[in-house]
């Protein structure tokens, strides 16, 4: 048997770990990726426009909603 002459760095001994997991992970895109059917629905082509007031809703009803806890967390009662 002829002895290589070629040096391998010591790091090469792991590639054989690195090689399976890229095998590995190969399989987990096809179990991931899973095909169905998306039926339409009554409300497709529809534009739908977001309330033009609904940042001042939105405030209102988080300092409604902060006032609220506050109230109930107050020790001072």
């Amino acid at each position: 048997m002829a002895k290589s002459k070629q040096q391998k760095s010591f790091f090469s001994f792991f590639s054989i770990f690195r090689s399976q997991k890229a095998r590995r992970d190969e399989g987990k895109f096809d179990d991931i990726l899973k095909a169905y059917r998306v039926y339409p629905s009554d409300q497709d082509g529809v534009r739908w426009v977001a309330d033009p007031a609904i940042d001042r809703k939105a405030s209102s009803y988080i300092s409604s909603i902060t006032t609220m806890w506050s109230h109930d967390l107050d020790i001072t009662k």
